[in-house]
């Protein structure tokens, strides 16, 4: 069985990704990407060249950077004050030739590979174009909201960061979940993917949440599109539990005749 199978089966890298992740270029300076990583709390910049991907850098390629300038000033005073700054552009220590994937492959597979490169991410890339970046930390938030809603194999992708409107999905999605149980026992897994979109004003996100319910003879799915989770997930929910009601009757009828 492959890493992560069981927990990640089904999902895509597009359903969990970092869209428009910051980038630079490679003449941007080392002491400008440090600086948001720390501002922004971010481990990975991809580097373009135009609008193709040129490479990647880590803040482990940085602070591999440090540590050799710190070495050789122990050995030596002979070092720019450019090095020990990090004032130099990105493109000397980037890994240029970083992992990629497309937005339609299985995140298990992605994980796999990440772990059989020894790396910390996976670029998302269209046709060399950039875009989205996958991380261990976007592997580990799906994998805790996995674990802790229900004995049933649930996932919630895309929870919103206010944490007020993360409890509410979490606890619109269980109860869902819950009811329908009650008519399906034998849910195999409930899937929840959010997608928020910036129009307009910036402020603002409408949002699109699709639900996916597996049984051993039909997945049930559905989406709705709004601008307040609240009344999308009521709607979602609502639609799924007619479909699914339908369905029941119609196979109790035909019991019955």
């Amino acid at each position: 069985m492959r890493s992560g199978e069981v927990f990640f089966s089904n999902i895509k890298a597009k359903n969990i990704m970092t869209g428009n992740p910051i980038t630079l270029s490679r003449d941007d300076l080392t002491s400008k990407a440090r600086s948001l990583m720390i501002r922004r709390k971010i481990d990975h910049i991809p580097i373009l060249t135009g609008d193709k991907l040129s490479g990647i850098l880590t803040s482990s390629h940085i602070v591999f950077n440090m540590f050799q300038a710190t070495e050789t000033i122990a050995r030596s005073t002979i070092i720019s004050e450019e090095q020990r700054k990090l004032e130099f552009p990105v493109r000397y220590i980037m890994d240029s030739n970083p992992l990629t994937c497309r937005s339609d492959d299985n995140i298990s597979l992605i994980l796999d590979e990440m772990i059989k490169q020894g790396t910390t991410y996976s670029i998302v890339t269209l046709w060399e174009e950039l875009q989205g970046i996958i991380t261990y930390r976007d592997y580990m938030k799906l994998l805790a909201e996995q674990l802790r809603i229900s004995d049933v194999p649930v996932y919630i992708v895309g929870l919103p960061e206010d944490p007020f409107e993360a409890e509410m999905v979490k606890s619109k999605f269980t109860k869902t979940v819950e009811l329908l149980r009650k008519s399906f026992p034998f849910i195999e897994e409930a899937k929840s993917v959010i997608r928020a979109f910036s129009e307009g004003d910036k402020e603002r996100r409408r949002y699109e949440v699709s639900i996916s319910i597996v049984t051993p003879k039909k997945t049930f799915s559905y989406s709705e599109k709004g601008w307040e989770l609240p009344k999308i997930f009521d709607a979602v929910s609502n639609k799924l539990k007619k479909m699914m009601s339908q369905k029941r009757s119609k196979r109790v009828s035909l019991t019955e005749e």
